[in-house]
C-alpha cells in the first residue's frame, strides 16, 4: 500500500509513545516517560496536553483504546489493565487479562478487546470477565503458514487490524477473522529519527475522516495519512 501525508500535528517532546487513540478531537496517548508511565489527553489542533494521569511506578504503560466513553489502558509485564472515565481520567476499575506474554497492543471491535503480546498471536478478550474468547495466529496466506511477527500497537478498522511491527517502520493490515495479512505499509520514508531506537510506535484511526494517524517514540510530529493500494486509486478504509 502507498500513503499520502494529509496533515502533520505537533507531538509533545520527550514522548516515549506506547499507544495512541482518537476521541472527539483529542489524542489519547499512552507513554512511558522517564521511568513513569502515564495516560494523557492531547489537543489535536494545538498539541497541548489537556489532561494526564500518572501510573504507579510498578506499571509500564502499553497501548490504549476507547470504548463506550471509557479508556482501556494496557500495561506490560503484569497482565493488568486499567479502565478510566474519559471525561475525568478517574480510574473506574482495573482488570487482570489472560493471554500471557508481554502485553503490547490493545484495540477493540466494539464488543471485545483485542490484545497483542509481542508475538504473532492476537487474543480476543471478553469485556465482562476479561477471559480469552479466542486467539488467532497471524499468517501470510490461507495456507496458515505462521509469520514470525512481533505485533505491537493495534487499531481496528472495519474488519481489519492494523499493527506496527516492533522495532520497525512497517505496518501490517490483518483480517480480524482469519489472521491473514491483507496489506503491508512501509513508512520508512515518513520520518527519519536521530536515534535508531525512536521507531514507529502508535497508530490511531479517525472514523470520520477515514484516515490513520501515526507517530513514534520521541517523534516531534503525529502524521495523518491516507492509504491507497499502490495499483489502485480506490480507498480501502
Amino acid at each position: 500500500m502507498a500513503y499520502k501525508i494529509i496533515n502533520t500535528f505537533q507531538h509533545p517532546q520527550g514522548s516515549l509513545t506506547q499507544g495512541l487513540a482518537i476521541y472527539k478531537g483529542k489524542f489519547i496517548e499512552s507513554i512511558e516517560l522517564y521511568g513513569t508511565s502515564a495516560l494523557r489527553k492531547i489537543s489535536i489542533d494545538t498539541g497541548l496536553i489537556n489532561m494526564i494521569h500518572i501510573l504507579p511506578d510498578d506499571y509500564i504503560g502499553a497501548d490504549c483504546t476507547v470504548l463506550n466513553n471509557q479508556v482501556y489502558h494496557l500495561t506490560m509485564k503484569n497482565n493488568t489493565g486499567v479502565i478510566y472515565d474519559m471525561a475525568t481520567f478517574n480510574i473506574l476499575s482495573t482488570f487482570f487479562y489472560e493471554g500471557g506474554g508481554d502485553g503490547r497492543g490493545l484495540t477493540n471491535n466494539g464488543t471485545e478487546l483485542i490484545i497483542s503480546n509481542g508475538s504473532n498471536v492476537l487474543s480476543y478478550i471478553d469485556l465482562v470477565n476479561f477471559k480469552v474468547v479466542r486467539t488467532i495466529n497471524v499468517t501470510h496466506t490461507d495456507d496458515k503458514n505462521k509469520l514470525e511477527l512481533k505485533l505491537n500497537t493495534l487499531v481496528y478498522v472495519d474488519g481489519l487490524i492494523y499493527s506496527n511491527i516492533w522495532r520497525s517502520f512497517n505496518i501490517v493490515c490483518i483480517d480480524s477473522k482469519t489472521g491473514i495479512v491483507k496489506h503491508f505499509i512501509d513508512l520508512t520514508t515518513l520520518y527519519t529519527p536521530l536515534v535508531k531506537e525512536h521507531i514507529l510506535n502508535g497508530i490511531a484511526y479517525d472514523p470520520d475522516k477515514k484516515n490513520l494517524f501515526v507517530t513514534g517514540i520521541n517523534w516531534p510530529s503525529i502524521y495523518e495519512i491516507d492509504l491507497r493500494l499502490k495499483k489502485s486509486i480506490c480507498r480501502i478504509i
